[in-house]
């Protein structure tokens, strides 16, 4: 027999046709910042024609996994699709230690201490086999999700082997999704952490979906939060590498949100980015 090896760290999401298009940035980046990370994503349709060569490209990057189709059957209006992320199949992650549930639209950046290591250390603070917060004032986790898998789902597969069935049937329709996760969370018993903890870990391009806007204070208290200073010198490190693949990612699918991500972005730190 020969000798099992257990990968690191699985990072995974739910997306649907109309997100596809942040595949190919989110795969980059996500690689670039760590190699030794594994991509699993769950497509609900087929990947899009448009794509399919640029995530070939990608797949030269690291150990990429794209699930097409997934979810047959199940509903999927906005709450529902997002719901998906919180009933996955332990069997789909028997080659990782651990998962982290993220966002298609971010592009995440290299941190020290590492993704993976600062969630461990949030799980070792807590006593918890899941790094995540509550969000202020409400019975809602966020949609960025930690797993320490096998003490995870030792609790966790029975309470959603049940949830996947009332998602499937409907039963969770007028439900919100961040609602959901805590219910699971409670009524598996693992408790919840008593302090914030839920950084972005990357660049969240959704911010700058709907255009370029003065953002709004609440949106600068997470960047100033999150450390969007240094997320931003990393991404813009390899923009300055003026890598092809990079660059055609760029410009064929998220060239909106990344021009008006670096208008707002380079006011707020135009001083630091003299620096680069």
């Amino acid at each position: 027999m020969g000798i099992i090896t257990i990968k690191k760290l699985c990072i995974t999401t739910v997306v649907n046709k109309g997100y596809q298009r942040y595949i190919p940035a989110f795969v980059y980046f996500c690689f670039k910042s760590y190699p030794d990370y594994s991509i699993k994503l769950f497509l609900t349709e087929e990947l899009a024609p448009e794509y399919r060569s640029l995530v070939s490209m990608l797949e030269s990057l690291g150990n990429l996994v794209i699930i097409e189709n997934a979810f047959s059957g199940f509903p999927k209006t906005n709450q529902e699709l997002k719901m998906l992320r919180w009933v996955l199949d332990k069997e789909d992650f028997d080659d990782y230690s651990n998962i982290y549930v993220g966002d298609i639209d971010i592009l995440i950046c290299r941190e020290d201490p590492t993704l993976e290591e600062q969630h461990i250390q949030h799980c070792e603070s807590t006593g918890l086999a899941y790094s995540n917060s509550v969000r202020p004032n409400s019975k809602r986790l966020s949609g960025l999700h930690f797993i320490k898998k096998d003490d995870y789902y030792q609790k966790m597969l029975p309470i959603i082997k049940k949830y996947t069935a009332d998602l499937k049937n409907g039963v969770l329709r007028k439900v919100k999704n961040e609602n959901m996760l805590y219910d699971m969370i409670y009524k598996a018993g693992f408790g919840f952490p008593e302090t914030w903890f839920r950084p972005h870990h990357g660049l969240h391009l959704g911010l700058w979906r709907k255009g370029h806007r003065v953002i709004e204070q609440r949106y600068w208290d997470v960047i100033n939060r999150d450390a969007y200073k240094n997320y931003y010198k990393f991404y813009r490190s390899l923009i300055a590498t003026k890598d092809l693949l990079l660059d055609k990612i760029i410009s064929t699918t998220v060239n909106r949100e990344i021009k008006d991500m670096e208008k707002s972005l380079a006011i707020e730190f135009d001083k630091e980015l003299k620096e680069i």
